[in-house]
């Protein structure tokens, strides 16, 4: 079983909390993250790496910045395209 992360809301209309995986093996993580995309099309569902808040903020930064094509996350460092 995996923990839950955020405070649970008693509200029925409130968003489920997020999980926390743990994986069996480096490769395994790898296998997930590489099919992410393929895997929720259609979907609720995202697959997301945790970030400390810092690394986060300066994530959703480069995100919405105008001068930056792509910016995304793997093995918990952000690369920019």
């Amino acid at each position: 079983m995996s923990p839950q992360v955020g405070k649970k809301k008693k509200s029925k209309a409130a968003k489920p909390r997020g999980i926390i995986a743990h994986f069996v093996s480096y490769a395994k993580k790898q296998e997930l993250t590489k099919k992410r995309k393929k895997k929720r099309k259609g979907t609720k569902i995202a697959v997301c790496e945790d970030l400390t808040s810092t690394r986060y903020k300066l994530y959703t930064y480069l995100q919405n910045h105008s001068n930056i094509q792509d910016a995304y996350v793997s093995n918990g460092a952000i690369k920019v395209t």
